[in-house]
């Protein structure tokens, strides 16, 4: 039992998968040295534990996890490895699914090749009927990896599942025009898997993407492809609400989001306001009693404010193509705003000369 124990806590010991591409260069250099140490200290310890007798079969930690699934999440494909040469199969699954979907999970790169050099299918299905690239999707840790198994997949041939009848965009819809690279691999992402994408799975995709640029150019291309009829639906007063609609979107009321995809009008009986940082795309046009907007906002059509737009911070902007209209413009801190018209009573760019009407409506 002592013997396990120290199995796994080795493994435990061995660091787990991080996104360096990003770090200055000394740091990334430095936590990969690092990394090396203290991965090079890990494997002496699993290997001299499995030498002693210790049982990967044992169940351990909350989740109960053997040790091959607890060293799936490694950065290093080592400690995994040496449990493959001692015994472990290649098809071992478990709660998890497979030894790829738990390493899929958690973004661990080179466990995932070494499980694909082995033998295990790219497109290995667990339990639920996902692959390793869908566990990797719905995973907070598993994005930086989604490149790698869409590569893998297509080095692989995998062919994409039939289209299901809710998928709404597809491959010949798309193929023909010209989008960013941004979007196209958006796409892809969906399309290497399954011939088809639902236009709320898109637009879900898009939003979390954090690029304005992206999710305003996914609400146009889905109001433009789509096959799904789109429908109109009225929602009541929320607050911090993500709002994923094709169609028209009313809201009977105030509204705060952090999130917006709607592909055609977006009509608020209220103030619509829209935290800091957040992002709104709407294909149609925009209508509310008041806007406050601290984050990026797309109008494919007009924005109509009936008592005032406000807009606040420099680092982001408003883009309206059609006509930006409202008796009041509270234009704060450099918040920069493009539109294809205006017709605007008043601008204010002191938030102090705010008239207490236009602060009413804003909930100020």
């Amino acid at each position: 039992m002592e013997v396990t124990e120290g199995l796994f806590a080795a493994i435990r010991s061995c660091p787990m998968p991080l996104n360096l591409a990003t770090w200055p260069a000394e740091a990334r250099d430095r936590i990969s040295r690092l990394h090396a140490e203290e991965t090079s200290a890990a494997v002496a310890g699993i290997r001299a534990a499995l030498d002693a007798g210790a049982q990967w079969q044992a169940p351990h930690g909350p989740g109960d996890r053997d040790a091959a699934f607890s060293a799936a999440i490694c950065a290093s494909a080592e400690p995994l490895e040496l449990l493959l040469d001692h015994g472990v199969p290649i098809d071992h699954r478990g709660n998890d699914g497979w030894l790829i979907h738990r390493a899929a999970a958690f973004g661990a790169v080179d466990v995932i090749d070494l499980l694909v050099a082995r033998g295990t299918a790219v497109d290995q299905l667990d339990q639920y009927g996902r692959t390793p690239l869908q566990v990797a999707r719905a995973s907070q840790h598993g994005a930086m990896v989604i490149p790698h198994l869409i590569g893998l997949m297509r080095e692989h041939g995998c062919p994409p599942a039939p289209a299901r009848r809710s998928d709404d965009i597809r491959p010949d819809a798309v193929a023909d025009r010209t989008l960013t690279p941004q979007l196209a691999a958006l796409l892809e992402a969906f399309f290497i898997e399954r011939a088809g994408v639902t236009s709320s799975a898109l637009l879900t995709a898009a939003l979390e993407a954090r690029d304005p640029s992206t999710l305003s150019e996914a609400v146009l291309l889905v109001r433009e492809v789509s096959t799904a009829v789109p429908k109109a639906k009225t929602i009541k007063p929320r607050k911090g609400a993500v709002l994923v609609h094709h169609g028209d979107l009313h809201v009977s009321g105030d509204i705060s989001v952090s999130g917006v995809a709607v592909t055609g009008d977006l009509s608020v009986d209220g103030c619509l306001n829209h935290f800091q940082g957040g992002q709104v795309a709407v294909g149609g046009d925009l209508r509310a009693d008041a806007v406050w907007s601290e984050g990026t906002l797309f109008v494919g059509g007009d924005l109509v404010a009936t008592r005032v737009f406000a807009c606040a911070t420099n680092d982001y902007g408003a883009t309206v193509l059609g006509a930006l209209t409202s008796p009041v413009l509270a234009q704060l801190d450099d918040h920069h705003i493009a539109a294809g018209s205006r017709a605007i009573g008043v601008t204010i760019t002191d938030r102090g000369r705010l008239p207490d009407e236009a602060a009413e409506a804003l909930r100020l």
